[in-house]
């Protein structure tokens, strides 16, 4: 047997790769594991956050304002309603007089 020391050898640095290759595969799929829960989280805020600018934008409307305060004062109709500025108010260039006015 000439070459059994070389045999031993390649059979023991083939056992300690399979063994690494194992290992290896393994914290792969923790890693995995790890992402997919990660990606279902990212999913539901993203959820959130699109619901959360549905209500953003119904709140920041007027009427809707209005609507909501009718059902808690039924005498709205007496008072006089302030007119709610938005961002897009401000921005255009023909309205050049707007005037705070202190409450």
């Amino acid at each position: 047997m000439k070459y059994t020391k070389q045999i031993i050898i390649i059979m023991t640095i083939n056992l300690f790769i399979a063994l690494l290759l194992i290992f290896i595969g393994h914290k792969a799929r923790e890693i995995e594991i790890s992402n997919l829960n990660l990606q279902t989280t990212i999913n539901k805020l993203n959820e959130e956050i699109e619901i959360n600018k549905i209500e953003y934008t119904f709140h920041t409307n007027s009427e809707y304002l209005k609507k909501l305060y009718s059902l808690y004062n039924p005498n709205l109709e007496n008072e006089k309603t302030n007119k709610v500025l938005s961002f897009n108010d401000f921005s255009d260039k023909k309205n050049n007089n707007i005037l705070l006015v202190d409450y």
